[in-house]
């Protein structure tokens, strides 16, 4: 059995020195900035060092790429929400299935990922960060540790390869998304020995994973994209491997103004120790390739130096035993053939119960007065709110063949399951547009959906019903009724096609398409904004969201793609839909936050309040039902201190979300199968 992942690199130093040679100056840009048709060309594995794998191996294959339709594979909760179990073992179990999947996803050729970008152990110290659901908590003992159970169960135990690569992100003091490509963390050497650099160090000491990802941010005025720490320490520790994140060479000049030109900016980081820009924009290679060769040229760096980087990246190839076999390296063959890691280990039945304890694991029991918790089987329950049948995907997740809802999973323990996502139901006007909020702003035709777009109805058309949600202080969801579809400006195919021009004006009306089955978008253009007649947008607050769609302020909703003049007519209020709840006596209000609306990579939150209609909806529940339990499925902490507080919400419980076994491990904790073990790895703080 190998000791906290540490391999002996001399032989795969050796082969990676040797590649390097045959390769001519042409090669070796290819070598370093190349797609993986062309570096097959050259005789290099058609393989990167890539890829998401948060929470489980992320094969969607939705981005840039020449892989085609997703591969599903198995889903674990978000790394917060794995950490809250505190569980190595488990940690370490999760590892071994992701790299089963990676391995075996790779050899189907449905992901060229074998050394993913995962885990992400950046510390957590304010809350509010965007990517909270992606890394481990505040604290560097416990982050190295579950981050490093990860990483080595990826790993494998085999004394000379590695079945899947981990890289360490973002190093480091990353913990804000707001102009994460020019912010400046001002940090004591002290605080960062001790605290920010300490979770890297510790990290790769316990689990020795293959590389590290270097993050957006400067430190004391140094972008980390072309700091020499890389090099000094990382490597020094043992990494064998430097990735800059994506468009890390572009912001050194366009953003940070760190270099002067790309040659520059490619020459100061390849001598820092990156080995690879992972450039999402199309035709970047060349632009790399043109970087290098400058730099080269103009005296800002070697040949050797780029020799160097191609060394370190072709030893992590021959760690993971992508180069043919050649036995005068003194190796043996590397052991993970494509008759033991195919689809038969992706997604299977065994996969999907560490899922499901991993669920459960990470339950994490804020309150329980009067022993409210564990429900009773036949007690007739209501599960109440937008989690209770719904698991929206975050970011980083991959595709499951089955996300288990908390519905489906109660109802293995109850036949007395209500289920209601307590949405507001809705009529739209599609008005005129107007500069004050008069009449005149709110006579306009109901909207109906035609041919997935919003339109006006004709003459007698029925107009179509819209359930509405506000998910934090200002932004709403609207889903059609009739077909289950979300609004959004984000065009389908068939207009995309169209080449539609498009104008820059923000105050251009919006044209709302109506087919997304949930929110998934970069910019989030799926949740929309309300407006008033300065074209400001209306923020709420617990004492008056309960009836937020008919606020009198209202003069439209709005995006980043433009606005658009609307009105909403009530067709039924949450008061109204309690009301039709008449045989449940326990309601579980399943609330939280929503992985993309509320916070995700590029999106901090303004705050840790609890969402004012989802407390205004609560007060509510609160006064209808003999008791009830708070579900917080939540990617980061909330300030419930009201609902900790009163007398009538007997039980909170939390959970991270991200699971394709949510629904089952929640709900083996809510009945009693599984105790809420889990404990905060983070402070939850009071406002």
């Amino acid at each position: 059995m190998i000791k906290n992942g540490k391999r002996d690199l001399t032989k795969h130093r050796k082969r990676a020195e040797d590649e390097v040679k045959k390769l001519t100056f042409e090669q070796k840009l290819i070598a370093f900035a190349g797609t993986a048709a062309e570096m097959e060309e050259i005789g290099l594995p058609k393989f990167w060092i890539g890829g998401e794998c948060a929470h489980g191996i992320q094969a969607r294959n939705d981005q840039a790429g020449e892989l085609e339709g997703p591969a599903y594979a198995t889903v674990f909760p978000n790394p917060i929400g794995m950490a809250a179990s505190w569980d190595k073992e488990m940690m370490h179990r999760i590892g071994e299935v992701t790299g089963d999947e990676v391995r075996s996803l790779f050899y189907e050729g449905k992901s060229r990922a074998l050394c993913v970008w995962a885990p992400t152990v950046d510390m957590e110290r304010d809350p509010r960060w965007g990517r909270n659901e992606e890394a481990y908590g505040e604290d560097p003992h416990l982050a190295s540790r579950m981050a490093g159970e990860y990483i080595l169960g990826m790993a494998g135990d085999d004394e000379n390869y590695v079945k899947c690569g981990a890289t360490l992100k973002h190093f480091y003091g990353n913990n804000v998304e707001a102009n994460r490509n020019t912010a400046d963390s001002n940090i004591s050497d002290e605080l960062a020995k001790e605290y920010y650099i300490k979770v890297f160090k510790d990290t790769i000491d316990y689990s020795h994973p293959l590389a590290a990802m270097a993050s957006y941010n400067l430190v004391g005025g140094v972008a980390s994209t072309i700091n020499p720490i890389l090099r000094s320490k990382l490597k020094k520790w043992g990494l064998t491997h430097i990735v800059a994140d994506a468009g890390g060479l572009q912001y050194t000049v366009d953003r940070q103004h760190v270099a002067k030109d790309y040659a520059e900016g490619a020459a100061l980081a390849i001598k820092a120790g990156v080995d690879y820009f992972p450039d999402p924009v199309a035709g970047d290679n060349l632009l790399q390739r043109k970087a290098v060769t400058e730099a080269i040229e103009r005296g800002l760096m070697t040949e050797e130096d780029l020799d160097n980087s191609l060394i370190d990246k072709f030893t992590a190839h021959s760690l993971l035993g992508v180069f043919p076999y050649d036995e005068k390296y003194g190796l043996p063959e590397q052991p993970f053939s494509t008759d033991e890691y195919n689809m038969s280990k992706v997604d299977t039945p065994k996969n999907r119960e560490v899922a499901r304890r991993a669920a459960s694991e990470g339950c994490v029991l804020l309150k329980n007065d009067d022993k409210a918790l564990p429900l009773k089987k036949d007690e007739k329950i209501a599960l109440l709110g937008p989690f209770a049948d719904r698991c929206p995907l975050d970011w980083y997740s991959g595709y499951t063949t089955k996300m288990v809802t908390l519905k489906d999973g109660a109802k293995q323990y109850s036949d007395g399951i209500i289920c209601d996502g307590l949405y507001p139901r809705v009529k739209i006007r599609i008005n005129k547009s107007a500069d004050d909020n008069g009449a005149e702003n709110r006579d306009g035709k109901y909207a109906v959906v035609k041919n997935e777009m919003l339109v006006m109805a004709d003459e007698g058309e029925e107009a179509e019903i819209f359930t509405v949600m506000l998910w934090d202080e200002k932004r709403i969801t609207l889903r059609a009724e009739s077909t289950g579809k979300l609004l959004t400006t984000v065009k389908p195919d068939w207009a995309r096609k169209e080449d539609e021009e498009e104008d820059d004006d923000p105050e251009r009306e919006a044209v709302i398409f109506v087919y997304p089955d949930e929110c998934f978008s970069w910019f989030v253009q799926e949740a929309f904004e309300l407006y008033d007649k300065d074209g400001k947008t209306i923020e709420f607050n617990s004492d008056n969201a309960i009836r937020f769609w008919e606020d009198e302020r209202i003069c439209g909703i709005k995006n980043r793609d433009g606005k658009l003049p609307v009105s909403f007519e009530t067709v039924t209020d949450v008061a109204t839909r309690l009301e039709g709840i008449v045989e449940a006596d326990t309601a579980v209000a399943c609330f939280g936050l929503h992985p993309i609306i509320n916070c995700k990579e590029d999106i901090d939150r303004s705050s840790i309040e609890f969402c004012p209609f989802q407390r205004a909806v609560l007060r509510l529940i609160r006064d209808r039902f003999e008791k009830t339990v708070l579900l917080l499925a939540a990617n980061g902490p909330l300030a419930v201190v009201e609902e900790n507080e009163a007398a009538d919400v007997q039980a909170i419980l939390w959970n991270a979300l991200g699971s394709e076994e949510f629904g089952n491990g929640v709900a083996d904790v809510l009945f009693g199968k599984e105790s809420p073990a889990g404990r905060l790895p983070q402070t939850w703080y009071a406002s």
